[in-house]
């Protein structure tokens, strides 16, 4: 998907400056599994070869590049990491004019991270004397196309650690990245059995005599 906005063009020096349009704005996401796009065939200008001598470009913003400083030099393909990259042509005409004119392409990353090695099912017998028992795991890491490991959020229904009540609770856990998409929710289940075996309290035992009350 692509959204797109009118170009920017600037003349200098003269109304006979060349003429020089710059291709649309250009937004699209990442590729998949990589933090960055390819781009092909929409960042060359349009102009006209006989009045041009020398058309240069810059790129600012997430990517800094820029061509030589003579000659003609379109871009062509090109591999954008995310973020937004501004493009300036410029282009000089046989009379030493120039016309400048900018673009510019947003790379966004829609992936959502990855939630790796969940903890599986856990079961445990309740603590002696207790309807309950406290449990402990692993918490699941996460990765992500763009944000590094460290950045990204991971949140759980329940800790390591915490006190479960006799029965079957579900955990889920949940990861966001940098850009705030969502992973998909996973979950395990933590079951506390109560296995002692219930206590039967008799009265003492007792001793009559034929005729006492």
């Amino acid at each position: 998907q692509q959204l797109v906005t009118t170009h920017q063009q600037r003349n200098r020096m003269n109304a006979h400056a060349p003429k020089l349009i710059c291709p649309s704005d250009i937004s699209t996401y990442t590729d998949i599994n990589g933090c960055s796009a390819f781009i092909a065939g929409e960042l060359d200008p349009v102009f006209d070869q006989d009045e041009v001598v020398n058309l240069t470009w810059v790129m600012e913003g997430s990517t800094e590049d820029e061509s030589p400083s003579a000659g003609i030099h379109l871009i062509g393909d090109y591999t954008f990491p995310e973020g937004t990259t501004i493009i300036t042509y410029t282009a000089t005409g046989t009379d030493g004019s120039t016309t400048e004119c900018m673009f510019t392409v947003t790379i966004s990353d829609n992936q959502v991270p990855r939630l790796e090695s969940m903890p599986g099912n856990i079961v445990v017998a309740a603590s002696t004397g207790q309807c309950s028992n406290t449990v402990f795991w692993i918490p699941p890491r996460a990765s992500d196309n763009c944000t590094p490991p460290g950045q990204i959020r991971v949140e759980g229904s329940a800790s390591p650690g915490d006190v479960f009540q006799v029965g079957t609770t579900r955990v889920y856990y949940r990861a966001w990245d940098a850009m705030h998409n969502e992973s998909q929710p996973q979950s395990f289940t933590v079951t506390v059995e109560d296995r002692q075996v219930p206590e039967l309290l008799l009265p003492p035992d007792a001793t009559l005599e034929c005729g006492q009350p």
